[in-house]
Formats: C-alpha cells, sequence, structure tokens
C-alpha cells in the first residue's frame, strides 16, 4: 500500500529546514540542495512542493507568520487593553528560541530576497506588523498622532528584532522583554 503522506505538514518540515539551513549558515547557503540535504531528502522531492526557490523561500516565511499568528489566536485576552497590547507583543518579539529563529529568518529574508511572491508575503507581513504598531499607540498614547507615534514604535521593535537576532548574547529574550516594557512605560 502507497505512503499517504499530509501535503502541508511536508511542506511544513521542508520549511523548518530551510530555517535551519538560514539558522546555521545564513541566507546564502539556502539552496535546493543544502535544504534537501537538511530535511533528508532529494532536490527532486523537494522540487515536487517547491518548483523554485521563491516558493520555497515564500513558505517558509508563511509558516512563520502562521506560527505566530497560532500563538496568538490561542491567547487568553487580557482583562486591560495595555495587558492585551504587552500580551500580543510577548508573541511578535523574538522572547524564545523559536520566535528568534522565526525572526531570523524574516530579517534575512528582508536584507537579501526581494522576489515577487516573497515581496508579497513580507509585504502581508509588514502590513500586520503597522496595524500592530498603529494599535498600540492608540490604546497607550491615545493623545498621539496614532500613524506618528506607530511609526515610532515600529521603528523601535525592528531595532530591537535585528538586535536580538544579530547580538543574541547581549540582547538576550529577558534583555529584550525589560527594554520594550521600558518602551511602553514611556509611552503611556
Amino acid at each position: 500500500m502507497p505512503k499517504v503522506v499530509d501535503p502541508q505538514a511536508r511542506r511544513d518540515a521542508l520549511s523548518r529546514a530551510l530555517w535551519k539551513v538560514v539558522q546555521r549558515d545564513g541566507i546564502g547557503a539556502v539552496s535546493v540542495r543544502s535544504v534537501a540535504a537538511e530535511a533528508n531528502c532529494s532536490p527532486s522531492a523537494l522540487r515536487h512542493y517547491f518548483p523554485n526557490s521563491e516558493d520555497m523561500l515564500a513558505e517558509a516565511l508563511s509558516l512563520a507568520r502562521a506560527q505566530q499568528r497560532r500563538r496568538i489566536d490561542s491567547m487568553v485576552v487580557s482583562a486591560t487593553p495595555h495587558q492585551h497590547v504587552k500580551q500580543l507583543w510577548r508573541e511578535a518579539l523574538p522572547l524564545t528560541e523559536e520566535s528568534r529563529l522565526e525572526a531570523q529568518v524574516w530579517l534575512a529574508v528582508q536584507v537579501a530576497i526581494k522576489t515577487t511572491r516573497v515581496a508579497e508575503v513580507l509585504d502581508s507581513i509588514d502590513a500586520e506588523l503597522d496595524h500592530l504598531c498603529e494599535w498600540t499607540a492608540t490604546v497607550l498614547a491615545p493623545a498621539s498622532a496614532p500613524a506618528v507615534t506607530g511609526a515610532e514604535i515600529r521603528a523601535f521593535t525592528d531595532g530591537l528584532t535585528m538586535n536580538a537576532v544579530l547580538r543574541p548574547r547581549t540582547f538576550s529574550f529577558d534583555q529584550v522583554a525589560i527594554l520594550f516594557d521600558s518602551y511602553l512605560a514611556r509611552l503611556q
């Protein structure tokens, strides 16, 4: 009897293999061969799921976004809007090994790859982050101009994320949380 394979589970496993290549060797090392080797499959088996590198990168980004969304959707909403803002950001910022890896992939692809399909996924992620920033500004600093304060929040959180990915010994999970909490306190 032929083996039944869940195509989405296989795509997710291949995307995680791409994440490992990025984590270990950087975005420049991502290729069909390197990801196939990491996933312990043949390049032709990988191409069955991803006809080209653009599809592979877009799916890896989409998986990171979907995982973050699942974490957010499973949250119990806090009693106050201020607490809810903190909860959402605790899922959006790289405060665990898994979320740091997601951020590392996002940052690497953001800097290196600008194909149409990948750009569409990045634009969608950026729109969600911009919305979260403006919503945070509206909740925490209602007297401010939400677009301006939202842009400031975005600049701060992008910088914090970049440092957490590039300098993890200095910007540990605890340090990132402390810096972000301090920043939020100044907004109020």
